[in-house]
């Protein structure tokens, strides 16, 4: 077992998980953090990146779907 103490290598593996289990709004306020602590780390960065762009197609997918079933209010808070 390898633990390391490194800037933001916490907050990068809860990002990992929160991704993996779905939670992907959570999963970029973590490597957002981790991204913070090592703005340096090409692989923070990536992560954020590469989730902010998934966790924004699922906000415009449950949008739609809102959309679809005539609920505006909450395809806007979506």
């Amino acid at each position: 077992l390898l633990i390391c103490s490194c800037a933001g290598w916490q907050e990068f593996e809860a990002g990992g998980r929160l991704a993996e289990q779905g939670d992907l709004d959570g999963a970029v306020t973590s490597f957002r953090e981790a991204v913070d602590a090592d703005p340096q780390n090409a692989r923070f960065v990536m992560a954020l990146h590469e989730t902010r762009i998934k966790a924004a197609q699922a906000h415009l997918l449950n949008a739609r779907a809102l959309m679809e079933q005539h609920d505006a209010t909450a395809a806007r808070a979506e």
